[in-house]
């Protein structure tokens, strides 16, 4: 009797610790957040090195209005971009506003209204309406915008994304989960984005990314994506980009260094640069200007 006593009292700590590690996942949103987006990109054209692209997307977006439960926001996003071509860099500047306006649902859904290809990521990260437990999977579609020889003609790319469910955590004062994902590039054999660049006729790679996202309100706080891709056009030319792509909100606009290297180094998120490249990525994250 003494035994199942003890045999009890260890099985429903067990179920204890089940019932707690279980989540459910739904965005709710804030009033305004921003929007930083980092990219770190090595670009070969043919297979041949030929620079570094720094970009940095940066925008302020404000709730407008609720729709049947989903949350409308509008802003500007700005673009600033270096490339770096035989050790000179060439800075482009900052570009115009560009407006945007969209819808997101309970599950992270992204619906735009007014749509310049930004955000570059629509629908990521989304969640299932189940329960989760570290350790869960589950599929949804997204979509990501893009513009590989940056001429101003963005293409919509559609993924399909495996993410799974790590733990709960602290980062920095802040309670979130972690999650990770994982993704394929495939453009042109069954989709094709007829109002995107018509001399894109395929596109293949991969992502991975480890994402943060706030257990109050299921906003994403961090994410970084690690990417190897290529774009092939009409004319043969093959564009390829390898490194690492950042995305933060609800973040003050200068995110100091001495916090995210760290950060990105522990999940071993910080390309490496090839041997014969001259440049490296974990020295570009943005200058604070």
């Amino acid at each position: 009797m003494k035994k199942s006593f003890i045999v009890f009292i260890s099985l429903l700590g067990f179920l204890t610790v089940t019932v707690t590690a279980q989540e459910v996942i739904s965005y709710s949103g804030n009033d305004n957040y921003t929007l930083v987006e980092r990219t770190n990109l090595r670009r070969y054209d043919n297979g041949k090195y030929t620079g570094l692209m720094s970009r940095e997307v940066r925008s302020f977006l404000t709730m407008t209005k609720t729709r049947g439960g989903n949350i409308r926001y509008d802003g500007d996003f700005f673009i600033e971009q270096d490339t770096v071509k035989n050790s000179q860099i060439q800075f482009t500047g900052i570009h115009d506003a560009i407006p945007s306006s969209f819808f997101i649902d309970e599950m992270g859904n992204v619906s735009m209204e007014e749509d310049h290809g930004y955000p570059s990521f629509r629908s990521f990260p989304s969640f299932p309406r189940t329960v989760l437990n570290p350790g869960d999977s589950w599929k949804s579609e997204s979509t990501r915008a893009v513009d590989p020889l940056n001429n101003g003609t963005v293409t919509k790319i559609p993924m399909t994304i495996q993410y799974t469910y790590v733990r709960r955590e602290n980062y920095k004062g802040e309670e979130v989960y972690r999650i990770t994902a994982q993704w394929a590039t495939r453009y042109g054999i069954s989709y094709m984005d007829y109002d995107g660049d018509r001399n894109l006729k395929s596109a293949n790679g991969s992502h991975k990314a480890n994402i943060l996202v706030n257990c109050e309100t299921g906003a994403m706080t961090f994410m970084t994506d690690t990417v190897d891709e290529t774009f092939v056009y009409a004319d043969g030319k093959q564009v390829s980009y390898k490194g690492v792509i950042l995305l933060f909100t609800e973040y003050p606009p200068s995110v100091p260094h001495e916090e995210i290297l760290p950060e990105l180094e522990r999940i071993g998120a910080v390309a490496v640069a090839d041997t014969s490249d001259s440049t490296t990525t974990s020295g570009n994250y943005g200058s604070d200007s």
